[in-house]
């Protein structure tokens, strides 16, 4: 009693036929893959970074050998962006904590407000990355990755990146996010330099 429902308030409603259209242009592996963390919260088929790990095993290290790493020694990693909390300073400035996993392990990645506005575009759930960082531990505290640069690694720029890597650059230019990969639309260039070398 007094109670209505949707088909009550629009009597034609109920019946309209629903017809769905395929979509004109197929979903990419990594799309397949957002879709599956956004609807059940994890991968389930397969880990977006597993799918392009062998390529990238000369220039990266696995988040696993970062035990073994000197403590403030600059590293290169690889593997998807997870939860990503940002917060403002006391000087309101922007920094970010995010984590990011290669599948088999995770850690705690800090942008701090210097490095925050260059990666910005690329910090999303699902993104796959590669990361230049110092490596870094407070007592009694896990090992954490104080972010430095990021390159963004979507389906249809592997070969490119790997080329730049090849030859020696670290440029996030060569790689930047588009409308496929979920990021925003601008397309920022950027040069970063790496502060150190990775050992």
């Amino acid at each position: 009693q007094n109670q209505v429902s949707l088909f009550d308030l629009s009597p034609n409603l109920s019946g309209e036929k629903l017809k769905l259209r395929l979509a004109s242009a197929k979903a990419s592996r990594s799309e397949k893959l957002a879709w599956e963390k956004e609807l059940l919260g994890l991968f389930v088929t397969s880990h977006p970074w597993k799918e392009v790990a062998d390529r990238f095993k000369d220039h990266v290290v696995s988040i696993e050998a970062l035990a073994s790493q000197k403590l403030e020694s600059f590293v290169r990693v690889g593997g998807v962006l997870g939860e990503i909390s940002v917060i403002t300073t006391r000087k309101g400035e922007e920094m970010a904590f995010v984590q990011l996993s290669d599948g088999r392990a995770s850690i705690e990645l800090i942008v701090f407000p210097k490095t925050y506005p260059d990666v910005r575009p690329f910090l999303q759930d699902g993104f796959v990355c590669l990361i230049s960082a110092r490596l870094s531990q407070r007592d009694g505290e896990d090992r954490k990755l104080i972010v430095n640069s990021m390159i963004p690694v979507r389906d249809e720029s592997v070969d490119q990146v790997l080329r730049m890597l090849g030859d020696g650059v670290w440029t996030s230019s060569a790689a930047s996010p588009g409308e496929s990969s979920g990021a925003p639309a601008q397309k920022p260039t950027l040069t970063l330099s790496l502060r150190g070398r990775p050992e």
